[in-house]
């Protein structure tokens, strides 16, 4: 008998040093997972947000490939200048917690 996982979604918040057109970033992606993990279920990944305004974003993957996907951008994306804010379950969560300005957070907080 084979269990079948639930796939669990999970969205890495990243930040780029300038800005890029949403569908290059995607195919870049693709293109070095398919070179470097032939094996990587590219059917979730899904580029959900890319804020007006800021070079800041959301990937959605599953929760087994978020570990490849973390180390995948940062090589794939270096020309960029990537970094990767976090990783939260929730598209909520991310963007309440990495794709709010500076500004904004810091009123929330007074």
């Amino acid at each position: 008998m084979v269990l079948k996982r639930k796939f669990r979604r999970r969205y890495i918040a990243f930040e780029l040093k300038r800005k890029v057109e949403r569908k290059p970033l995607l195919e870049e992606l693709r293109g070095f997972l398919a070179s470097t993990h032939p094996n990587f279920d590219q059917s979730t990944l899904k580029l959900i947000h890319a804020s007006d305004g800021s070079n800041r974003g959301l990937i959605r993957c599953g929760h087994l490939q978020v570990g490849v996907l973390k180390d995948s951008l940062q090589r794939a994306w270096r020309k960029h200048g990537v970094k990767i804010l976090g990783v939260s379950g929730t598209i909520k969560k991310a963007k309440k917690k990495f794709c709010r300005t500076s500004e904004a957070r810091t009123s929330a907080q007074s």
